[in-house]
């Protein structure tokens, strides 16, 4: 999902768009704090996933040195 293209924008990577939709709903101080929490849900997420994919292709380049 990192580096993959979004197909709806060539040159543009999936994960920004996909951050960019999310923020959006972000408009201020005024923004619901439901929305809040689950904006920062979802940023949370999408750090796990890219830390764990990192990891993964890390791991797989070392040829299975890495644990």
């Amino acid at each position: 999902m990192g580096n993959t293209e979004d197909s709806l924008h060539p040159g543009k990577r999936l994960i920004d768009r996909v951050v960019e939709t999310v923020c959006t709903c972000f408009v201020g101080p005024q923004t619901d704090e439901g929305v809040q929490l689950q904006i920062i849900k979802v940023c949370i997420i999408l750090l796990l996933i890219l830390s764990v994919t990192t990891q993964y292709i890390h791991c797989m380049t070392c040829r299975g040195v890495c644990d």
